[in-house]
């Protein structure tokens, strides 16, 4: 559902916030009820674009095709959005999550 998930990013942005010594809405408390529940707060950092490009070129080589399916832990979200860049790019679109011809090369 995309309202828990939004708050979800909210409870992660908050707890970074938190971390980074900045004002933040996330109490101690709910925080450790988060915890309790089994809330996980670590968010993994932005991945560079070339790292996940040898991630593909492996699962290619282990699987023989890169029909990633989106709920793949690793490169579903990566390789869904790639596919929409790409189709913005085939249709001309420029910026936002267009793929660059760079890339697309």
């Amino acid at each position: 559902e995309i309202g828990l998930f939004n708050w979800m990013v909210i409870q992660k942005m908050d707890y970074d916030r938190l971390t980074e010594g900045k004002k933040s809405k996330l109490s101690a408390t709910r925080m450790q009820k988060l915890i309790n529940l089994g809330f996980q707060f670590n968010r993994n950092k932005k991945v560079k674009w070339e790292d996940r490009m040898e991630q593909l070129r492996e699962f290619k080589q282990t699987y023989g095709h890169l029909k990633i399916p989106a709920s793949h832990p690793v490169l579903g979200t990566f390789a869904a959005a790639m596919r929409v860049g790409y189709n913005k790019y085939i249709d001309g679109e420029v910026g936002g999550r267009t793929l660059s011809e760079e890339r697309v090369k």
